[in-house]
């Protein structure tokens, strides 16, 4: 099973089509393809502030190596561990160059496939729609995390600590 972040388009009331044709899948997982072809992934995604910063660190691991005389297996063990950020990070790099073209997460979605992962987020949204529609409402709204209450007790937090 995968987890998918589904975003999709904050304002749209009118166009459902539009809307639909606009949603993005982002899979929750270690990207391989970001992990081998890390600029060639960014720039298929346009990702351009990533491309820059992969542009920048490796830049400066070549830099480094000239001036400080590092070994290959060093170098090569560095370009590994910049391989292996991108690749842990290329779905958080996604959602965020989505939010920022105005596309919020609609919602999340466990799924065995992206095609399992669409059929479940539209069966979830279609009925949602005329209802969105009779109350002159956005057709996604944006996931938000419930308040907190100030009477339960979490682990790991200590709100209501007398010590």
């Amino acid at each position: 099973m995968s987890i998918y972040a589904v975003h999709a388009p904050a304002n749209a009331r009118d166009d459902v089509a539009s809307a639909a044709d606009r949603c993005s899948f982002v899979r929750d997982s270690f990207s391989w393809g970001a992990f081998f072809f890390a600029p060639l992934w960014l720039l298929r995604h346009r990702l351009w502030i990533a491309f820059l910063g992969w542009l920048a660190a490796v830049l400066l691991l070549w830099a480094g190596a000239y001036w400080l005389g590092l070994s290959s297996f060093t170098i090569f063990c560095a370009y590994v561990a910049i391989a292996i950020f991108v690749g842990l990070e290329a779905g958080m790099l996604r959602s965020a160059a989505l939010h920022r073209r105005g596309l919020d997460v609609a919602d999340i979605v466990a799924a065995e496939s992206r095609d399992h992962a669409e059929r479940v987020f539209y069966e979830r949204w279609l009925p949602g729609i005329s209802a969105a529609r009779q109350q002159n409402g956005p057709l996604f709204r944006p996931v938000t995390p419930p308040p907190a209450v100030a009477s339960e007790r979490i682990i790991a937090t200590f709100p209501d600590a007398e010590a």
